[in-house]
């Protein structure tokens, strides 16, 4: 166990930035439902203040909207979507593909969240959630997928959406 951590402190050390983790508060959720994601900054990178969270919207979510936070700027970028979602049973064909909370100043030593609301796709899965922190000069790129057997130095935020309970229509 001790070999296991001190290779596991040298493989942070050799990757850089890797001494935070941007996390979701809540790690599932139901298909179809409105939901209030909940990203956790623990502190920042090599002891530096966070001063931006970058974060891509999966594909299947049709709808976004980032909470605002009393001294951060949201910087919202649009696109196309590959295929259309229904929102209010009407198509959709565009939509936010990447939010970001830009100007601000979290302290090394300090956590917050970071919340957007989404409108979950109709099917069950997981959702990554890939974030980039900055940190000045520095940034932590949390967008690494699961791979079987091995473990992610920068492990996305990830989302266990289920199956919709009874066929019920959520919410919102």
């Amino acid at each position: 166990m001790k070999r296991f951590i001190l290779t596991a402190f040298a493989t942070l050390d050799f990757v850089g930035a890797a001494h935070a983790h941007v996390v979701l508060l809540d790690k599932e959720a139901e298909a179809g439902a409105y939901f209030r994601v909940t990203l956790q900054v623990g502190h920042g990178c090599q002891g530096e203040a966070t001063t931006a969270l970058e974060v891509a919207i999966p594909a299947g979510i049709a709808v976004a909207r980032p909470m605002p936070k009393t001294g951060w700027q949201i910087e919202i970028e649009e696109g196309d979507f590959d295929k259309p979602a229904m929102v209010h049973g009407k198509p959709v064909t565009r939509g936010v593909k990447r939010l970001r909370w830009v100007g601000g100043q979290l302290p090394d030593a300090w956590y917050d969240e970071f919340v957007m609301q989404v409108k979950l796709p109709d099917e069950a899965g997981t959702l990554a959630f890939p974030v980039v922190q900055r940190c000045g000069e520095l940034h932590a790129d949390w967008v690494e997928l699961p791979q079987e057997g091995k473990s992610a130095a920068y492990p996305a935020p990830l989302l266990s959406v289920r199956a919709k309970a009874g066929g019920a229509h959520a919410g919102h």
